[in-house]
C-alpha cells in the first residue's frame, strides 16, 4: 500500500497527489461528454458528486465502462440483425432454387407423359460446345454425365456451406 501512495504523490509535495496523463484525459473526456450530451445523461445530483481524485477516477472508469458496454451491445445487436438477414436471404435463395427445380421437373414430366410425334418440333436443343453438361435431344452423349454433375454440385454446396459457417464464426 505504501508503494501505491508514493506513486500518487508528486516529488515536490507529499500531500498533493499528482494526476496521471490517463486521468487528465479521462477528466477532459468526462467534462466534454457532460457538456455535449447533457440531454442524454441526467444531471448529476448531490449523491454523485465526487470529493477526491480517486473517487473521480473510479467514476470516470465506471462511466467509460458503461459507454464501452453500450457500444458493444449496439455492435452485437447490429451483427445479430445482419446474421438474421443473411439467414433469411439464404433461406429465400434455397426456396427459389427448389421452386425452380420443381417447375423444371414438372415441365419435363409433362412433356414425357404426352405422346409426341417424331416429326414434332422439340423446343429443347443445346449446342455441346456451349453446354458440355447436357445432351442434345438427338441422343448424343454429353461430356459429363448427370451423376458426375450432381455429385460435383452437392460437394460444392457442402464446401461453400462450411466456408460460410467458418467465416461467420469469426
Amino acid at each position: 500500500m505504501a508503494k501505491l501512495t508514493k506513486a500518487w504523490r508528486s516529488s515536490s509535495d507529499n500531500k498533493v497527489p499528482r494526476e496521471s496523463r490517463t486521468m487528465a484525459l479521462a477528466r477532459t473526456q468526462y467534462e466534454e461528454v457532460q457538456r455535449d450530451n447533457s440531454l442524454m445523461y441526467p444531471a448529476t445530483g448531490p449523491t454523485t458528486v465526487t470529493h477526491t481524485v480517486s473517487e473521480l477516477q473510479w467514476a470516470v472508469r465506471a462511466m467509460t465502462a458503461e459507454v464501452k458496454l453500450s457500444e458493444r451491445e449496439r455492435h452485437h445487436k447490429e451483427m445479430t440483425s445482419m446474421l438474421m438477414r443473411m439467414n433469411y436471404a439464404l433461406l429465400a435463395s434455397v426456396v427459389a432454387i427448389l421452386l425452380g427445380m420443381g417447375i423444371l421437373f414438372g415441365i419435363g414430366a409433362q412433356g414425357n407423359s404426352t405422346a409426341q410425334s417424331k416429326a414434332a418440333w422439340r423446343p429443347h436443343f443445346t449446342i455441346p460446345i456451349l453446354s458440355p453438361f447436357t445432351s442434345i435431344v438427338e441422343h448424343e452423349m454429353s461430356k459429363v454425365g448427370f451423376r458426375t454433375t450432381a455429385v460435383f454440385l452437392i460437394i460444392s454446396g457442402v464446401v461453400i456451406y462450411f466456408l460460410v459457417k467458418h467465416r461467420m464464426g469469426r
